[in-house]
């Protein structure tokens, strides 16, 4: 299994999308073969319309920094009571960034104070200890 980017984990939700229609579905990741992931559709009776083997399709699953996305085939099906897909593994994902800031993820130590109203010159001023999780244009994600 590719280890860049955003990875699967089981009990994920996913959106799918066949290629050329405009009806989204979501699924559940159920297991994972050796390059393969099998896909259950638990709210349905059955499989989806369409959803055959060979059919293409997009996924879209969202993460702390945005929308994850890729494209994939139906490489087989599973009947029901427990309907579902087995999936090849992307080769890769594609992240869509859905704030306005681009956000970066990181990992520094940090050290930040208070500003107060009448302690303009930070005398006395308290520090505190905390890590840098991610940056953007519009502020900083900090875990103390």
């Amino acid at each position: 299994m590719p280890s860049a980017g955003p990875q699967f984990q089981l009990n994920q939700f996913l959106q799918l999308q066949l290629q050329g229609e405009k009806e989204q579905v979501c699924a559940v990741v159920a297991n994972f073969l050796q390059n393969q992931i099998v896909l259950r559709f638990p709210q349905l009776s059955g499989l989806p319309e369409g959803y055959q083997v060979g059919a293409s399709l997009t996924f879209r699953y969202p993460t702390k920094l945005g929308l994850a996305t890729g494209t994939t085939i139906i490489v087989d099906t599973c009947a029901p009571p427990r309907p579902g897909i087995v999936i090849d593994h992307p080769g890769s994902i594609q992240m869509v960034q859905q704030r306005r800031f681009f956000r970066v993820e990181v990992d520094f130590a940090c050290v930040f104070s208070l500003l107060g109203g009448d302690d303009s010159a930070g005398k006395g001023r308290e520090e505190y200890r905390a890590i840098l999780r991610d940056i953007s244009g519009g502020g900083v994600c900090i875990v103390t």
